[in-house]
């Protein structure tokens, strides 16, 4: 999927064979900062019900964080401040 851009930070969402399975995970890189935080909402039931994998939070400046890994549809999200969340689309 296309990262979407928060302050220097990049959000993307990833999907792959995971054990056999393919699954979807967040992942958060670039410009982070200490607080920065990666969370992922998901589906088992077309999107009557949603459940939230995370939040992740980013515990040095740098690093890169992600979400677990599911097998359902997914929407990856990403937090600098309260203020500033970005999503990628749905995979």
């Amino acid at each position: 999927m296309a990262p979407v851009g928060i302050f220097g930070r990049t959000a993307a969402l990833y999907y792959g064979q995971v054990g056999g399975v393919t699954r979807g995970w967040a992942h958060l890189g670039g410009d982070t900062l200490w607080g920065d935080s990666v969370w992922m909402d998901w589906t088992r039931d077309g999107g009557r019900t949603w459940l939230q994998c995370g939040p992740f939070e980013v515990t040095s400046g740098g690093q890169t964080k992600t979400s677990a890994a599911q097998r359902t549809r997914v929407l990856e999200v990403g937090r600098h401040d309260p203020l500033s969340i970005r999503c990628t689309n749905w995979w």
